[in-house]
């Protein structure tokens, strides 16, 4: 690690190693098709630019190890690690969050830090949901980023330390936006079945509900239609009180 840095945007953009880092990407995903539970307790992917900031190796930070079969580098990354995500929350560094935050809701986060990554597209839903292209290894990354509220569910926190920031897979060719809005279905779904009349809102723009992604790239992918469960009678009660259309 290097003995003396500073938690900034601009010692950021003059000091990333964007091929560990991509590196890094390539494990979590691997990561997550061995062992979901660890993958999702990972550190956001935030706290990995930092780490590529200050890091000139590949400490393969989630990798599933025995103990005692610690390498010299990996002992390097335990004894600094504490003090790096010390600095990291340290309320001194809240500029830099809220800079990485509002970055992230643009979807320009990688490319600013780096002219690398592009950004090839990006939904802003309840969860944003970006591919971005890594010009290097040629590979496309899945990104999705889920800020956090207050306690009254009213107002965003503007601060990556409170989101949920991952890596979620990557593609080896460029996906159009249909196809990569499939993948984020496929996503979806790990956690049930995808059901019209009940999930919608998951997929409405953050900032317009009246744009809503999935009736536009792939409505006719889903599981189970929930008005043909409540019946035609109910659903037209629905639509006469304008709760659905």
């Amino acid at each position: 690690m290097v003995n003396e840095y500073e938690l900034s945007v601009k010692y950021l953009k003059g000091n990333f190693n964007y091929k560990n880092f991509c590196k890094e990407l390539d494990l979590l995903v691997d990561l997550r098709s061995k062992d979901e539970e660890l993958w999702r307790l990972a550190p956001e992917i935030t706290r990995y630019i930092v780490y590529h900031s200050l890091f000139n190796k590949l400490f393969k930070f989630n990798i599933i190890q025995e103990v005692g079969n610690e390498t010299k580098d990996d002992i390097e990354w335990e004894n600094n690690q504490n003090k790096i995500d010390s600095d990291y929350f340290d309320k001194k560094n809240l500029k830099l969050r809220k800079w990485m935050f509002n970055k992230l809701c643009k979807g320009t986060l990688f490319e600013e830090i780096n002219s690398n990554f592009k950004l090839i597209y990006q939904f802003p839903m309840s969860t944003y949901e970006s591919l971005i292209f890594s010009k290097f290894n040629k590979r496309y990354y899945h990104f999705s980023f889920l800020p956090s509220y207050d306690d009254s569910f009213t107002k965003v926190i503007t601060d990556v330390a409170s989101c949920i920031h991952r890596v979620s897979n990557y593609f080896d060719k460029k996906l159009s936006k249909k196809e990569f809005f499939d993948k984020i279905l496929e996503d979806h779904r790990r956690d049930g079945k995808l059901i019209k009349g009940r999930d919608d809102h998951f997929f409405e723009d953050i900032n317009n509900e009246d744009i809503n992604y999935w009736h536009l790239l792939s409505y006719d992918n889903f599981d189970e239609d929930y008005w043909d469960r409540q019946g035609e009678e109910e659903r037209l009660k629905m639509k006469k009180k304008g709760l659905i259309k």
